[in-house]
């Protein structure tokens, strides 16, 4: 409610078919509406979270939206619960190439210390 108030924020509602389980807009109409747009930031969130292969979610019309968003983004920010960590699904969002930061509870170790170093990625815990 905040944000709103600020109007130094704006909000942008695209369309598509909305996801009343997870409380998203997604189908062909919302991905294919996120390829006229250019975002500064990507904040997303991932059913899973793999050391080896990255960012994945179980389900596919989410999986789409969230690539789509993700093709046209230069700051990508993966925001996961330590639930999501050490967790795999059938659709790879992102590899670690892509993500810049990663906001989190979880503890980062000795391998997610040397993935983030290696692919220069922020944690913030």
């Amino acid at each position: 409610e905040a944000v709103f108030k600020n109007h130094q924020h704006r909000l942008l509602f695209l369309g598509g078919e909305v996801n009343t389980e997870i409380l998203t807009t997604q189908g062909s109409l919302m991905t294919n509406s996120l390829t006229d747009f250019h975002f500064s930031k990507v904040l997303f969130s991932v059913d899973a979270v793999d050391k080896k292969t990255g960012c994945m979610n179980v389900d596919l019309e989410a999986f789409s939206v969230t690539k789509s968003a993700l093709n046209h983004g230069v700051q990508i920010i993966l925001i996961a619960d330590s639930s999501k960590f050490g967790q795999r699904a059938a659709y790879r969002v992102a590899g670690w190439h892509d993500v810049n930061t990663i906001i989190t509870d979880q503890q980062q170790d000795e391998e997610w210390e040397a993935i983030c170093h290696q692919y220069r990625i922020g944690w913030n815990k």
